[in-house]
């Protein structure tokens, strides 16, 4: 049966979903002692809960930790009469896949255990599809090795007013089913919550935002609800888990008012089920920025704005490793608390990171949406002269760039050339990374070290260091004198050796840019599967827009020895790919080896992952 409620704001809705969710657990729980539960809700500051018994006064201590640090701590809370609890994180939200929630109770009545640790909150928000006509839901509890109870709560707040309280049952199938009416659209708001016993015997209920209608099938790694990023330093923004040829808007705005909006058609890889995503330039995006994407008005249904990306705070000063013994390394500021989602690093209070390696893709994962920023710092792809290279005492520098594999003319490179033996620092004017070059004359011959450094667009900066000598020109003996009489032609002589290679000419102009190709987009965590009372933990791998092919072989390597395999289907472009250890596999920086099977055809595939 369905009720209808009109509620007033979004802490009421909150509210109704979480009652549900005890309805859940006080009803599979009659026969037997509930046990604690733990309510998150990811991207949302507020966590609540109930101790399992009808007990007052006991105190509840909730901590967030990120990447194995805690960044945030909530006050302490206390059960009221029927044992509920509920605490706020001042600062920070449940954002990621990486965070954990520790949950203390302590004074009389403090349930046991008295302590415990969640994570993995998110791993099952892939687990929902909505039909097409968006009558249905199905989620799949048992593909994350989840028993989910006897019901699944899920809610809509409908766009045009009114809430829909549904429970999905177990089908034929195993998998949890509930018929939406009145039918669901792209412009209603559906979340479902997930109850699942933990492995410490408490339980754990997470409420996550539904796809939206018609994006993903069953029994693959499939959709989650729709998010944004932005690449700061070519104003690149894309929004992904959309209908594909549904249109949706993007909006950019700064301080509550809008700079700029663009409506967009979703595009796919042409089976209607697929993920489509929309992507667009917009000029001058800086950290405090929003991107809401909204999904327009349309049947009678007001607008709906489904995801908030909160531009953060992110620049980066990256020095590139050397073939002196100069090391590299990244430095940069960011959001105090934020997580780079590729290396893994958490931001510090005082909004500033650093790496003991060159880093020219951080990328933020934003708390509040689950979007990312990032800036993509230009590398070095060649500079001119080479490192050691000779050269006369007046010559002329170039460098070339690239980003994301497409050469870059944008950026600025300036030169400083500094006496290997002692001595100043000479900087020399002009861009590198250009067509004129940079002049460099009045050198004294000897050894100079060559700071090349490119300036983005963004006001990241990159480092190379190189090494030249300097020669002086050959010469010597008194003034030249008075060209004397022109004499007689002599005889032809017979031809002489092939001449030394002349010195390189200017660069010409760089050619128009090729169009941008599809890169492969691969996102890794580690599942927990719980099944039996036993918890297990397995390195998966979604990866996206795969070249044409029918499966893939995986490895993952560090400094060439093998960690873990895997293979797996390749269905529209996309696998879900799980890894099996070979050996114990330590928390860092991995490369992962993939190559795509089509026929007689093979296409490889490496990226930098981190577990």
């Amino acid at each position: 049966m369905r009720t209808m409620l009109t509620l007033g704001s979004h802490r009421m809705a909150h509210a109704a979903i979480l009652a549900a969710i005890f309805v859940v657990c006080s009803t599979a729980s009659a026969a037997a002692a509930t046990p604690p539960t733990v309510v998150v809700t990811p991207y949302a500051q507020i966590l609540s809960g109930n101790i399992g018994a009808a007990t007052s006064g006991v105190g509840v201590h909730v901590t967030l930790v990120r990447a194995g640090s805690s960044i945030d701590t909530a006050p302490t809370a206390t059960t009221n009469a029927t044992g509920e609890w509920t605490a706020t994180f001042p600062t920070h939200s449940v954002g990621n896949e990486s965070d954990a929630v520790t949950v203390s109770y302590t004074g009389a009545g403090a349930p046991e255990p008295s302590s415990s640790t969640y994570s993995s909150i998110t791993q099952i928000a892939t687990a929902a599809v909505i039909a097409t006509n968006g009558s249905s839901i199905t989620i799949d509890c048992q593909d994350f090795g989840l028993e989910c109870g006897a019901e699944v709560p899920v809610t809509v707040h409908y766009a045009t007013g009114g809430t829909g309280n549904f429970s999905a049952v177990p089908d034929a199938e195993g998998n949890y089913a509930a018929t939406l009416s009145p039918a669901v659209t792209g412009n209603d708001s559906v979340s479902f919550a997930p109850t699942y016993e933990y492995g410490d015997g408490t339980t754990l209920s997470v409420v996550l935002a539904a796809p939206l209608p018609g994006v993903g099938v069953l029994d693959t790694f499939g959709p989650t609800a729709p998010t944004c990023r932005v690449d700061l330093v070519d104003s690149a923004v894309s929004c992904g888990e959309l209908h594909g040829g549904s249109s949706y808007t993007v909006e950019q705005t700064r301080s509550g008012s809008q700079v700029a909006s663009q409506t967009l058609l979703a595009s796919s890889d042409g089976v209607s089920t697929d993920a489509g995503s929309v992507s667009s330039t917009f000029a001058g995006v800086q950290s405090g920025d929003n991107l809401n994407l909204i999904v327009p008005a349309g049947g009678g249904e007001p607008a709906r704005t489904v995801t908030t990306l909160h531009v953060p705070i992110l620049r980066s000063d990256v020095i590139d490793q050397d073939n002196h013994l100069d090391a590299a390394s990244t430095t940069g500021s960011c959001q105090a608390g934020e997580l780079d989602v590729i290396d893994f690093f958490v931001c510090n209070g005082s909004n500033t990171f650093s790496e003991t390696f060159a880093n020219h893709f951080p990328s933020l994962q934003d708390e509040l949406s689950g979007g990312t920023t990032s800036i993509s710092v230009p590398s070095f792809n060649d500079v001119s002269p080479v490192d050691n290279g000779l050269v006369p005492t007046s010559f002329t520098a170039y460098a070339d760039l690239a980003n994301y594999s497409k050469s870059d003319t944008s950026s600025m490179v300036a030169l400083t050339l500094t006496p290997l033996g002692g001595g100043s620092a000479k900087p020399f004017a002009g861009n590198a990374n250009s067509t004129k070059g940079v002049a460099v004359s009045g050198l004294s011959p000897g050894r100079y070290a060559a700071s090349w450094t490119l300036t983005d667009s963004h006001g990241d900066t990159a480092q190379l260091t190189t090494w030249l000598v300097a020669e002086a020109s050959e010469g010597g003996g008194g003034g030249e004198g008075p060209p004397g009489p022109e004499g007689p032609a002599g005889p032809v002589g017979p031809p002489g050796p092939p001449g030394p290679t002349g010195e390189t000419g200017p660069r010409g102009e760089a050619g128009p840019q090729g169009p941008a190709g599809q890169a492969s987009e691969i996102k890794c965590t580690i599942r927990v599967v719980i099944k039996n009372g036993e918890t297990t933990r397995k390195k998966v791998c979604k990866v996206l827009l795969l070249p044409p092919g029918t499966r893939i072989v995986a490895s993952l390597l560090r400094n060439r020895v093998v960690y873990a395999v895997g293979r797996a289907r390749i269905v529209r472009h996309s696998a879900s790919l799980a890894l099996r250890s070979v050996r114990a596999t330590p928390h860092g920086r991995y490369t992962l080896k993939m190559v795509v099977k089509n026929g007689s055809q093979s296409t490889t595939i490496v990226r930098q992952v981190r577990f």
